[in-house]
């Protein structure tokens, strides 16, 4: 079961964009999501990408914890 399906949908529009500028970055990031099953099996450098995009496209977070700023990015 992939996480994918899960990532808000304006996160995922913002890696889309990079994509043709970083596409090595894309594929990581998206192997990454498809191959976790859970958030906490996400790479710590994926992660921390994902807030970012997080930050950039939806601001803040409701939280100040890195672990829950990730559940956040999938809407948990």
């Amino acid at each position: 079961m992939s996480l994918l399906k899960d990532l808000h949908p304006s996160v995922l529009k913002a890696i889309e964009a990079d994509k043709a500028q970083f596409p090595n970055l894309y594929k990581s990031i998206i192997t990454d999501i498809e191959e976790a099953d859970l958030v906490t099996d996400l790479n710590l450098g994926t992660a921390n990408y994902l807030r970012d995009y997080h930050l950039t496209t939806r601001g803040n977070f409701s939280s100040n914890s890195f672990l829950l700023n990730i559940y956040e990015v999938f809407g948990k």
